[in-house]
This record gives C-alpha cells, sequence and structure tokens, in this order.
C-alpha cells in the first residue's frame, strides 16, 4: 500500500501533473522534479519547469530516472489506484462547484467570494446580491482549499495552468461548466491574503436578444433620446463611465443589439474585450490574447488589437476599456477616421471623463472637438425597493437615520417618499428587489466644450445644467426617491448624498431644484 499522495499526482497541488502523457516523462514532489533524460528538451517539461520556479519562489532540485523507475516509484499501479480515487474525488468537487455557482446564479447573484482562513481554519463563501455581499456557507479549510484548486486547476479554460495560492491569478471557467451553471461565461480571480486565498467569480448572466428600452434599465425618457442622438451619428466618441459593476457593459450591449436590429444587420459591429461578457446580436466579437499576467503586455495587446481592427472594415466599434494612453489614443483615431466608437471609463461623473483622458496625456484639442468626444454617460446602480412591503417616509422617520431625514426635507417630496421595509415573501425578505440604474447623460457641443477648456470641469458642469437642461446623477437619484423607487439612505450609500449638486455646483435655490425634479418625473423616467 502507498503510505504517501506524492504531489505530481495530487489534484490539489500547484504543481499537479494532470496529463497521463506528460508522467512518463517526469513527476515532482517535495522539491524535486524527477525526469528521464528526454524529458530536458522537451517544451512541455520546459513549461513544467518554469511554472514549477514561480510556484517555489526557487529553482527546483533536479534528478534524473529511468522511465522504469520513474512509472515504479511514482506512478505504480498501487498508485494510478490512488489517482483514481483522487480524479474521482475532484469530479465530485467539481459538482459542488457547478451547485455552488448555479445556486448562486439562481438567487440573482453578480458574484461569489471564497475566502479561506487558514488561522481560523474555515472557508466562508459570499454571493453578491443586488450589490449586498451576503454570507451563504462556512465549509471547513481542507474543503475549501479543495474547491479553489479544483475550480482553477480543472475547471478553468483560460489562465495559469495550476492554482498558486501565494500570487494573484485570473482564469476563466469553460464553456461546458458554465452551461450547466445556466452563465454565458464566469470569470475567476486570486489574490493571496495574510491567512490565506481570496477568489472571486464573477458571474455574466444569459441576455436573450431582445430590445430592451433603456427607460426599464431606469433611464429617463429624456436620457434615452440623448443616449440614441449620441449612438445614430456615423462616426465620433461615446465613453461610457461608473465604478467597477456598475452595469457599464450590460447598457453598451444593450444598445448593441438594438443597433443591430434597427440597421437589419447592414452595419459591421466589432467588439475587443478582456474577454466577451455578453453575446451581442450579429456583432464580431473578439477578445485580448496575450500574458494576462504582464500589465505591458497587457497594454500593447489592446493598442494592437484596436489598430487591427481598423483594417477590419468596422462600422461601430466597442473597446471593452480605456486602459492608458495607448488604447485611448486608439479609441480616438478609430473616432476621426469614420467610426463610432462606445468604450467605458472608470470615473465618478460624466464630466471625469475628459479629466481622466487628460490625466493620461491625451492632446486636449481632441478632448474639446464635438465631433471626436460626442457623448459623455456614467452610471451607477442601486436597489428598487419591493413594492410589497415598502413603508412610507412619513410617519418611519424614525427608522431613518437624523442627516437623511433632514436631507429628505430639504431636497425630495417627503410625501411621495418610501424606505424598505421589513421583507415578504415576494422579495426573499431582503426588502429590496433588484437594481436600477442611476445615470447622467451628456451631448457635447462646442460651446460646452469650450466652457471646460476655458474654465474646468466645475464650470463645464453647471453651464451643462443651467444651459442645457442637463439631468445630473444626483437629480436622477432625486427623481427615482421621489417615485418611491428608491429608499434614500440606499440612495446615498449607493450613489451619491441628495446635497451632491449643491455642494458641487454652488447653492441652487430650492424652488428651481423642486420645480426641475418634477419636470423630470413628468418625463416618465423610472
Amino acid at each position: 500500500m502507498v503510505d504517501i499522495m506524492f504531489d505530481c499526482i495530487n489534484p490539489n497541488h500547484p504543481l499537479f501533473i494532470k496529463d497521463s502523457s506528460h508522467r512518463e516523462l517526469f513527476a515532482y514532489h517535495d522539491g524535486v522534479i524527477f525526469l528521464i533524460e528526454e524529458a530536458k528538451r522537451d517544451s512541455v517539461f520546459q513549461k513544467y519547469f518554469q511554472l514549477a520556479c514561480k510556484t517555489l519562489g526557487k529553482t527546483p532540485r533536479l534528478e534524473e530516472k529511468t522511465l522504469l523507475q520513474l512509472k515504479n516509484e511514482f506512478y505504480s499501479d498501487d498508485m494510478s489506484l490512488l489517482d483514481d480515487s483522487s480524479i474521482e474525488d475532484s469530479s465530485k468537487m467539481q459538482e459542488e462547484v457547478v451547485n455552488i455557482i448555479s445556486h448562486a446564479a439562481k438567487s440573482g447573484a453578480s458574484d461569489v467570494h471564497i475566502l479561506t482562513s487558514s488561522q481560523a481554519r474555515v472557508t466562508i463563501i459570499f454571493n453578491r446580491i443586488d450589490g449586498d455581499m451576503v454570507r451563504v456557507r462556512e465549509l471547513n479549510l481542507e474543503k475549501g482549499k479543495a474547491l479553489q484548486g479544483t475550480l482553477y486547476t480543472t475547471m478553468c479554460s483560460e489562465g495559469e495552468p495550476y492554482l498558486i495560492e501565494k500570487k494573484p491569478q485570473d482564469g476563466r471557467i469553460g464553456a461546458e461548466f458554465v452551461a450547466e451553471c445556466g452563465l454565458s461565461g464566469c470569470r475567476v480571480s486570486t489574490r493571496p491574503t495574510d491567512d490565506g486565498l481570496y477568489m472571486v467569480l464573477r458571474l455574466l448572466s444569459k441576455q436573450e436578444n431582445k430590445n430592451i428600452c433603456l427607460t426599464d434599465a431606469g433611464y429617463s425618457m429624456q436620457q434615452e433620446t440623448d443616449l440614441w442622438s449620441i449612438a445614430d451619428r456615423p462616426f465620433g466618441l461615446m465613453l461610457m463611465s461608473g465604478a467597477t459593476g456598475s452595469g457599464k457593459s450590460t447598457t453598451i450591449s444593450n444598445m448593441l443589439n438594438a443597433q443591430y436590429r434597427k440597421y437589419e444587420g447592414k452595419k459591421n459591429i466589432i467588439t475587443i474585450e478582456d474577454p466577451p461578457e455578453y453575446k451581442i446580436e450579429g456583432a464580431r466579437q473578439t477578445q485580448i490574447i496575450c500574458d494576462k499576467n504582464d500589465d505591458d503586455a497587457i497594454s500593447r495587446e489592446w493598442a494592437k488589437s484596436i489598430s487591427s481592427v481598423m483594417r477590419l472594415d468596422p462600422d461601430i466599434i466597442f473597446i471593452g476599456e480605456v486602459r492608458d494612453s495607448s488604447s485611448a489614443m486608439g479609441a480616438i483615431r478609430a473616432a476621426i477616421t469614420g467610426h463610432f466608437v462606445y468604450t467605458t471609463l472608470h470615473v465618478n461623473d460624466a464630466f471625469g471623463c475628459i479629466q481622466r483622458l487628460a490625466d493620461i496625456g491625451i492632446d486636449v484639442a481632441f478632448l474639446y472637438d464635438p465631433k471626436v468626444l460626442t457623448g459623455l454617460v456614467n452610471q451607477s446602480l442601486t436597489k428598487r425597493l419591493c413594492d410589497n412591503c415598502k413603508l412610507p417616509f412619513l410617519g418611519n422617520e424614525a427608522r431613518v437615520s437624523e442627516d437623511v431625514v433632514r436631507r429628505v426635507k430639504r431636497y425630495a417630496n417627503p410625501e411621495s417618499v418610501c424606505i424598505i421595509g421589513n421583507g415578504c415573501a415576494e422579495c426573499n425578505n431582503r426588502g429590496v428587489v433588484g437594481r436600477t440604474a442611476v445615470a447622467e447623460v451628456v451631448k457635447t457641443n462646442s460651446a460646452l466644450l469650450e466652457v471646460y477648456r476655458q474654465s474646468g470641469k466645475l464650470a463645464a458642469m453647471k453651464y451643462w445644467v443651467e444651459h442645457m437642461n442637463g439631468i445630473t446623477k444626483c437629480q436622477s437619484l432625486i427623481d427615482k426617491i421621489n417615485k418611491g423607487i428608491v429608499d434614500p439612505s440606499i440612495g446615498e450609500t449607493d450613489v451619491c448624498l441628495l446635497d451632491e449638486d449643491e455642494v458641487t455646483l454652488g447653492a441652487i435655490h430650492q424652488a428651481e431644484r423642486v420645480a426641475k425634479v418634477k419636470q423630470i418625473s413628468s418625463g416618465g423616467a423610472s
């Protein structure tokens, strides 16, 4: 009987050798690689050797064996039986991973978080549902580590071949497992902590290719009109901004699906993504292919990909993200050469897009040209109240902090405001059901961009609000609060404080603010 499991046949070890043909070349255990002479010239071994160096943080010792010795010492019949058992255990663990992800997807989760703690000897699993971290399960440390190892090492089709607990890694779960979970994709990211390994799975839900009205997502009727006024131009650059997880890619995907139908497939839509998240009808979806652990390589590949796509005769281009000056200039060149370009940025407000592009070194001549920079959009997501159990604000002020009560009375219409209730069967006792977009949409023109050039960001924002009837994200939030769609405390946590415009743009007379919000509300936004 074998009384030890060698590292090379342990599915949960980062140096596990899962391909049986490779086991005729080498074996590994406890800092030593045992190999036959021919293996030294084999590219498979060379890659494995590099992986071992990274994993161990040092060069492993090499020890030559004959093929017979290799088989007898590491891959004997008894060991094969043990390996078969390990594979069976791995298969069961894969089933458990699928169950965890499937349950999260059915619960409407956007992410699954798996955190191991060596000190506490536990593994905690959270689902992020409607923006909140919900603790759903606790496992012992050993099972959690086995789950993480199985997930990354045996279920990912992209990324490094093995899970390495001491370094950050990224991957993507294979199509066959994703299909079992009822998703369109699942990204995996890991990072070591001082006490274990933190793994996050981003769940990409299947989206039916149907006409999705932007007002259903949370945009006001005027904002939807402005968005299509921007997107229907034959060329230009629309920047969709917001925090990670704010729904930027979802909104753009919905717009591209709608444009494909509008033009009856006569426009060539090409995307560059890392990787593609949602299926876009009729689009040629391409992805960045490079070493994802090399930031310089990623930046070069974005720039190369944009240049390459320009030679594929596109009409509409979606560039997944502006990472640096190279990708930003690529997007601008695409716009000034007769293409309409969508891309995304991580900034807090629409006008911050100009500030961000200037910060990374883009020539301001491009930034102040309305034929280049045609639209600036910023989006956040906040929770929608359950209509069945929400409570009126008036009469329940004691459930709300004094600061929020004060701001609601100053900036909103307290008579129509609602707050979160105690939960019910309709909302799974959470008090909220899904999320809604809170956005601002800026259609640029020469006068607006000249104000920005002459006087800066805040002056441009004020000009947009006062002279172009611009609807800020704060005003959009107040509108949803006035309609009883969003709890003011939750809205302030997810989006901004209700006094944001007054703080940012200066004192605005209260009567003017109330009139503006009523004007938005009469437009049917939700």
